[in-house]
């Protein structure tokens, strides 16, 4: 049930981050990239930290420094977005 609810709360973010291309500023603009790398690097850390075995164990690793870096991509993206105030000059 905490991953259902963790599951369906990131999905609205990741919805919710998708509105802010209607703003003119190119930082608004990073906000719905940061929240997708995010809810990607969720997913690709699901592979490692819940392994099946049906991928090997260095791919794995792989995908976990591979998840590091677009969860911190993301991050930033999202840090940078809300650096400034744009909402008075939505389109």
């Amino acid at each position: 049930l905490p991953s259902v609810v963790y599951m369906i709360s990131l999905t609205i973010v990741v919805v919710q981050g998708f509105e802010c291309f209607g703003y003119k500023d190119i930082r608004a603009k990073l906000m719905p990239i940061g929240t997708l790398f995010f809810a990607l690097s969720d997913l690709l850390l699901e592979t490692y930290v819940f392994p099946s075995g049906i991928i090997p164990k260095n791919l794995a690793e792989v995908i976990f420094i591979f998840s590091n870096f677009m969860y911190y991509t993301g991050q930033l993206f999202v840090a940078f977005s809300l650096s400034k105030d744009y909402l008075v000059e939505k389109k």
